[in-house]
């Protein structure tokens, strides 16, 4: 689902949805260390919302810096 079938990334259109973006960030951050999936899925998560927040603005860049600043765990 959120992974390309043939090449095994994340699908790059995943991180046009700011919202399901920070869900999807804040989701990965529930794993156990050594998860490979949720682990790759952190890191792709965390790159997508630094190079997303340079470019929102109003409560919704508020929102992905709180997320990034602040994990769950």
């Amino acid at each position: 689902m959120f992974k390309d079938c043939s090449s095994g990334d994340f699908k790059e259109d995943i991180a046009t949805d700011v919202k399901a973006m920070i869900s999807f960030y804040e989701s990965a951050q529930l794993r156990i260390r050594g998860e490979s999936n949720f682990d790759e899925a952190n890191a792709f998560t965390i790159t997508k919302l630094k190079t997303i927040e340079k470019t929102l603005e109003g409560k919704l860049a508020q929102k992905v810096k709180h997320v990034l600043e602040r994990p769950y765990n």
